[in-house]
């Protein structure tokens, strides 16, 4: 059920109908520089999966100097 306005500006309870949802995505090319590794898929694909820290000090000093030092 969906609560919906009336054209009076009260609310009612309408059964709900089908719904549609579209995702649009950005296609990039080159190095991503998100910081949703969790959901990179480029991220996967260059250093693994990520549990929410870094535990590679290379690349540690690596996004250091791209997020931090070229800023």
């Amino acid at each position: 059920m969906d609560v919906v306005p009336t054209l009076s500006g009260d609310l009612t309870i309408q059964q709900r109908r089908e719904r549609t949802s579209f995702t649009f995505r950005i296609i990039r090319k080159g190095e991503c520089n998100c910081v949703y590794y969790d959901q990179c898929d480029s991220y996967k694909k260059n250093y693994g999966h990520s549990e929410g820290h870094i535990k590679d000090d290379a690349l540690a000093a690596k996004l250091e100097s791209l997020h931090v030092h070229e800023v």
